[in-house]
């Protein structure tokens, strides 16, 4: 068994194409496909002639169509590979997209990306985000896509305590959302400034979402930047989705996750974006 921290909302999810559009399958994504499916797709009829090898990936994947559709996306917003074969024939990216699955040594954490419409949803409909520690089997965890955090081995062991105290300041509900974003500065020692949240920001969606990128996004997101730099991208993040949406709607919210990928050249932008300031 592994031990896996995870929001709650997790076990609640289920995929479906028909309620979201099926965004991940109209993205122009190329789905790499694990060597065990494709033995499986090179034995059934048909499922091949949608592989081909990316270069850029090194991997064989199921490459969009002209219109950046997969190919065996059906009219009714359903995979045909799963209405025809079952959930089993599935790649393994598409098994679990879009849980996302960090290995901590002793522990592994795993969240699901707001990029997902449903999850979007469920994280900024919810009244709060819980967290819970769950035991998983050896299948469960074997067919997980995991991956390395972008934190290094000796900061892993105190990092769970660290975002747990994050969010514990955020979910305070005593304190207003701007008193919360000024005592996270003051946690991470940074030096305070003028936090300004509108009034009618609604609190509840604001927090969920401040929350969920401080656990999924595994902030302080890159520990060969200062604490304080992270913390300052992490809160400019924030004013500028207020700035974008002072209603705050969930559309909103999703659309700013999207564009927030977080990568080097991002956070680069986002500190030039700071000293410029």
């Amino acid at each position: 068994m592994y031990r896996y921290f995870q929001p709650t909302y997790v076990k609640s999810f289920r995929c479906d194409g028909q309620a979201c559009g099926a965004q991940c399958c109209r993205a122009g994504w190329a789905i790499e496909i694990d060597d065990d499916t494709r033995k499986k797709y090179l034995a059934l009829d048909g499922l091949a002639d949608h592989l081909s090898f990316n270069e850029q990936l090194n991997k064989f994947c199921i490459e969009p169509n002209d219109h950046g559709v997969c190919p065996f996306l059906g009219d009714d917003d359903l995979c045909s590979i799963q209405k025809k074969y079952g959930e089993a024939q599935l790649s393994e990216t598409c098994r679990q997209y879009p849980r996302q699955t960090l290995n901590f040594g002793e522990y592994y954490e795993r969240a699901m990306s707001p990029v997902c419409p449903l999850v979007a949803d469920m994280v900024f409909k919810s009244a709060r985000i819980d967290f819970e520690w769950v035991e998983v089997d050896e299948r469960t965890h074997r067919q997980s896509e995991i991956f390395e955090p972008n934190v290094p081995i000796e900061y892993r062991p105190q990092f769970v305590s660290i975002q747990q105290s994050a969010i514990a300041i955020l979910q305070c509900r005593s304190l207003s959302i701007t008193d919360r974003l000024r005592e996270l500065e003051k946690f991470f020692d940074v030096e305070p400034r003028d936090c300004r949240v509108p009034d009618r920001i609604d609190e509840i969606m604001l927090e969920n979402y401040l929350v969920h990128e401080f656990f999924i996004n595994a902030y302080p997101c890159r520990f060969d930047l200062p604490l304080e730099i992270n913390l300052k991208i992490f809160l400019s993040n924030a004013e500028e989705l207020i700035a974008r949406s002072p209603s705050l709607t969930i559309e909103s919210i999703r659309e700013f996750v999207t564009l927030s990928n977080h990568d080097m050249d991002y956070i680069s932008d986002q500190i030039n974006r700071l000293q410029f300031a």
